[in-house]
């Protein structure tokens, strides 16, 4: 009698995990919460930048707004990255007509000046150059 040629392939199938080394789940957290990240970490900075940029376009004011503080950073690894971040932004003298955003200090006339708190998530496929600005939350300080 002919013996069927997948029964070794079954064996190897059952046998194989029963043989694998158990791997302790605990010295691997999972990356699918978010996750508390050194500001410079990883695509943090581009996501930051991102998410800014986002807020001075859609924002009513004619001068532009600029980090001052990073107060979270978080990320959650999945197929892609998402970023929260809450942040403190500073009104700047500058206006969002102008090309220079980088050398814009921030205004000090307390006339003017302005701080906002903002919570936002960004979800980055960064590899791809693409961001997208999930979720925001500002409020004056």
């Amino acid at each position: 009698m002919a013996r069927p040629w997948h029964m070794p392939l079954i064996l190897l199938l059952i046998v194989t995990p029963l043989t694998s080394p158990i791997q302790d789940q605990s010295r691997y957290p999972s990356m699918r919460i978010y996750q508390d990240i050194p500001k410079t970490q990883s695509y943090m900075p581009q996501a930051l930048r991102f998410a800014v940029k986002e807020y001075n376009q859609a924002s009513e004011d004619t001068n532009i707004y600029k980090v001052v503080q990073v107060i979270q950073a978080q990320e959650k690894v999945t197929s892609s990255l998402r970023y929260h971040m809450t942040i403190k932004l500073g009104r700047t003298i500058c206006r969002k007509s102008l090309t220079d955003h980088v050398h814009c200090p921030i205004e000090e006339n307390s006339s003017w000046r302005k701080y906002i708190n903002c919570s936002l998530e960004v979800f980055a496929l960064p590899w791809l150059n693409r961001y997208s600005l999930m979720n925001w939350n500002c409020s004056d300080t």
